[in-house]
């Protein structure tokens, strides 16, 4: 029974330890300094091309990562869709309808000085659609 028992807690241990880094990893630290980033500047220029035609105002900003790749050269490659919820005034309530305009954004990460910046960035074109498209699309 002993032995069960440290072998438990030994896989605990190297579970935390994994997921110690994980979150605080080079690639998960260059995510959240990017997608930090991104959604400050965002919000601060409304004015986006990619967002002409769009009615409403920005009700919420969020970003999945869906690949992280290190480098030879120390940076990161990360793909990320942004989500970007808009919705009207007049449809605000439980009842109101939100428009997501979606771009997958494929950004590398190089650290400059100790800190994580933008080297390069690509965007794909943004796809519009209403939130219970993409709810019943999703899982």
């Amino acid at each position: 029974m002993k032995k069960l028992w440290w072998i438990v807690a030994l896989f605990a241990l190297a579970t935390a330890v994994r997921e110690g880094l994980d979150y605080f990893g080079p690639m998960a630290r260059a995510y959240r300094v990017y997608s930090d980033e991104a959604e400050a500047q965002l919000r601060a220029r409304r004015g986006d091309a990619r967002f002409q035609g769009i009615e409403g105002q920005i009700v919420d900003v969020g970003y999945r990562l869906e690949s992280a790749e290190s480098q030879e050269d120390g940076s990161v490659l990360l793909v990320v869709v942004e989500a970007v919820h808009f919705q009207k005034f007049s449809e605000s309530g439980p009842f109101g309808n939100r428009r997501i305009a979606q771009t997958r954004q494929h950004v590398e990460m190089s650290q400059v000085e100790g800190r994580w910046v933008v080297s390069d960035l690509r965007e794909e074109t943004t796809e519009v659609k209403d939130l219970s498209s993409v709810a019943a699309d999703a899982p």
